[in-house]
């Protein structure tokens, strides 16, 4: 949206539209409402953005700012909204307890003039004539005022807001108000920023614009097909690929409502929200209504360790026959397009299998602490309930998918995919041992092999893969017995390690607590991981992050027809990032730094 808003209005006033949207997609506000600005929007606007009350959002990005060592270096942005006002040379007349609006009516996406978007902004007052004022010379026509400058700007007043746009019949008449449903105008006052796009009316425009460019992507594509040997014999194939991926977007942009992102910027950090809400009456809103939420933990059974990254969810199997739909006439094509594509298609069976045998997941990515060579830098346990002998069966068919499909392509290292049922017994679990074996001795098996033991180890790239019992598999990358056989006592426990530490449990706090997956992104492990082993490697880099900092949390929910993803930054983790950039700039300019980057 951002190409949509250049709008050139006076010289002040052009200060004060930019720094208002500015304000709007940068500063979060809270809690205290006024006048509800959607009153003063159209009910077929095409985009809706609220901001609540500016002064609030202004005390609360002043006080941000802070945290991260801005207002240090530039004091003045203490207060965000005075020097935006200063710029703007706006002196008289905002309404600073108020909120902030902006919408846009467009109705051709293919004729859309940059210069004059279809679009107003909604300014809460306390004075129209003063606020107007402060832009110089104006004069009225109609029940508009133009304010003269390089190009004119029309201005009017709704109620408490000063109505600003760069066309003047879009000010003509006061909006009959802005409706949405009861989820999406709850996530309007919850939170302090909300904009949405409303599919209703750009959902038609967007499936008009892909039928009117499909044949023209498909033509494009089929002359780069046509002059390359290799690839032309599936050029059907890719067609039908193509077309049922256009079938999909096109299905998606037609069965969707509103889609809307919403923040807030709290005292422990800042959220945000992504909503996707479908009609209630097609497929999709059908199935994500049946799809189940957990109230508890979903995480369960991954030992404890320091993960970079971790997650899990659940697989109501709502899903699995449309999955089977959109997939049949490629399979039914792969398998008239010769022995090539049997890897393909050995591919997607087992991924259908893996699908319907799988009923929760549980993967974290561990940090790895040893010797380049001497450990595995790629260290992974994944723990999946459902039918283990099935999973376990489908997930050997999908590597050695993989593998031949990787065989067909040029210039790769001959590999060979082992699989030794029977491997080796920890805890009473029999694992069979799955490793891809570089048999080749031309310059790039070589070069392979010399990466693949830098990153996995002496043991190469080896995974185990175990049934625990007739309802959890165990696949292991990377991992020594000892934390396989604590991954098994913390599977038979139900153990749920992101309960427990303090850092996820923030986190937690500020995620949906029904949801049906969720995951942790730990940053500043990351940082530190990646230190230590440039240390050794005899690359310092001057940065001493403080531990155990709390990670980013996401979350996937749906209630009714609406899909929502959620994610949480915690502001301990957004000062300590910051002040590690800080330093090193600082560093690369040869100033002394902050000790430990804090």
């Amino acid at each position: 949206m951002q190409s949509y808003v250049k709008v050139k209005t006076v010289r002040r006033g052009a200060k004060l539209m930019c720094g208002v949207v500015a304000s709007a997609m940068l500063l979060f506000g809270v809690s205290s409402v006024s006048a509800n600005v959607l009153d003063d929007m159209p009910s077929n606007s095409t985009v809706v953005m609220r901001l609540k009350n500016i002064n609030e959002a202004n005390i609360k990005v002043g006080a941000f700012l802070k945290q991260l060592g801005v207002v240090e270096m530039k004091p003045e942005l203490a207060d965000p909204l005075a020097v935006l006002m200063a710029e703007g040379k706006v002196k008289e007349g905002l309404d600073k307890s108020g909120d902030f609006g902006l919408y846009m009516m467009i109705e051709n996406l293919e004729k859309m003039d940059d210069a004059k978007p279809p679009l107003v902004l909604l300014v809460p007052v306390t004075d129209y004539k003063a606020f107007i004022g402060n832009f110089g010379e104006s004069k009225r026509d109609g029940n508009v005022d133009v304010i003269l400058g390089d190009s004119d700007m029309f201005i009017t007043q709704w109620d408490k807001y000063a109505a600003m746009s760069p066309i003047k019949a879009m000010l003509e008449k006061k909006p009959d108000g802005f409706k949405t449903s009861a989820k999406i105008t709850a996530e309007f006052e919850a939170k302090d920023m909300t904009m949405m796009l409303n599919m209703k009316t750009f959902g038609p425009m967007a499936k008009e614009k892909i039928a009117a460019h499909k044949d023209e992507l498909k033509q494009t594509m089929n002359r780069e097909i046509e002059g390359n040997d290799k690839v032309a014999k599936y050029s059907k194939l890719i067609n039908i690929a193509v077309d049922q991926g256009i079938k999909l977007a096109e299905s998606v942009v037609s069965q969707t409502d509103v889609l809307a992102f919403s923040a807030n910027l709290g005292e422990k950090g800042i959220t945000g929200s992504y909503l996707a809400e479908f009609k209630p009456d097609s497929t999709a809103g059908a199935i994500f209504a049946k799809m189940s939420n957990i109230a508890g933990p979903i995480v369960l059974g991954l030992p404890e360790a320091k993960y970079v990254l971790a997650g899990g969810g659940i697989n109501g199997h709502t899903m699995d026959a449309e999955l089977i739909d959109f997939l049949k006439p490629i399979e039914e094509e792969m398998a008239r397009s010769g022995d090539e594509m049997k890897p393909a298609l050995t591919m997607i069976n087992a991924m259908k299998k893996l699908t319907k045998a799988q009923d929760t997941q549980a993967t974290g990515i561990i940090a790895p602490v040893g010797a380049f060579g001497q450990t595995s830098m790629f260290q992974m346990v994944t723990v999946f309930t459902g039918n283990a002998k099935d999973f376990i069966a489908a997930q050997g068919e999908m590597m050695t998918g993989q593998q031949e499909l990787m065989a067909l392509l040029p210039n790769q290292p001959k590999t060979t995919l082992k699989i030794t049922p029977d491997a080796k017994t920890i805890d009473g679990v029999s694992f069979t041992k799955l490793a891809t074996e570089f048999d080749g001795d031309d310059a790039a098996s070589m070069q392979a092999k010399q990466v693949i033991a830098m990153v996995y180890g002496p043991n190469g790239a080896t995974a185990y893969i175990g049934a625990i019992d007739d309802k959890h598999a165990l696949l292991a990358y990377g991992l020594d017995d000892a934390m396989i056989s604590a991954t098994i006592k913390s599977v038979k426990a139900g153990d749920d390690q992101f309960s427990k530490m303090e850092g996820f449990k923030l986190v937690n706090g500020h995620l949906p607590a029904n949801r049906m997956s969720v995951g942790y992104f730990d940053l500043g492990l990351v940082v530190t991981t990646v230190t230590n082993y440039a240390k050794m490697m005899m690359l310092t880099i001057p940065v001493n992050i403080k531990p155990d900092l709390p990670p980013i949390g996401m979350a996937v929910s749906t209630d009714g027809s609406l899909l929502r993803a959620d994610v949480f930054i915690p502001g301990e983790l957004t000062e300590a990032m910051a002040a590690t950039v800080i330093q090193l700039r600082m560093m690369g300019a040869g100033k002394p730094g902050k000790a430990g980057g804090l």
